[in-house]
């Protein structure tokens, strides 16, 4: 049986954002499924579904079983598998005080590069890849998620712009570019 956590995305409240700018967000979010809802690695975490709008979505709140939050009609959800090992960045710092095994650093090296390499066997490149984007299981095995800046590699490498992802993450010839 497969746990699934939602991933609910709001752009603010209903009528803030212009009319470009919410065509903007929902063109990056159907690029970001487009690309997520194709992969199936172990390494990868798993996409499960979608939904642009939220007005047939019943999510139950805290309080009470039967009744559903409020969402904003333009926020999008995106349904994944549930994994309970946190991100990189929490598993690395709930242990910051003792040094991991050589095993346990070994082992998270061959799953980010198991799960890079197939990314690339697909033509996909993440380019935001950094510890709050790779997801730990229960066996804390690594998974590769949130593809939101991901792009299927262009034929051309000129097409692909080299300006996106997380300053401290990136390159430091790309830095540089987008200082």
């Amino acid at each position: 049986m497969l746990t699934i956590v939602v991933k609910l995305l709001d752009w603010g409240e209903d009528g803030i954002a212009t009319a470009a700018e919410t065509a903007a967000l929902r063109a990056s979010f159907q690029q970001e499924v487009a690309v997520w809802y194709k992969l199936d690695h172990r390494n990868v975490s798993k996409f499960v579904g979608a939904s642009m709008g939220t007005s047939n979505l019943k999510i139950p709140s805290n309080n009470s079983a039967d009744a559903p939050n409020s969402l904003p009609s333009r926020a999008c959800c995106v349904v994944l598998e549930y994994l309970p090992g946190g991100t990189l960045k929490q598993y690395l710092i709930r242990n910051r005080r003792k040094k991991l095994a050589f095993k346990v650093v070994i082992q998270l090296a061959l799953d980010l590069s198991r799960g890079l390499s197939y990314l690339h066997s697909k033509k996909i490149v993440h380019r935001d890849v950094k510890t709050e984007n790779m997801l730990l299981d229960s066996q804390r095995t690594l998974k590769i998620a949130d593809f939101g800046v991901a792009r299927v590699e262009a034929q051309n490498p000129s097409d692909m712009t080299g300006e996106t992802g997380t300053l401290g993450y990136m390159a430091p010839e790309v830095c540089l570019v987008k200082s």
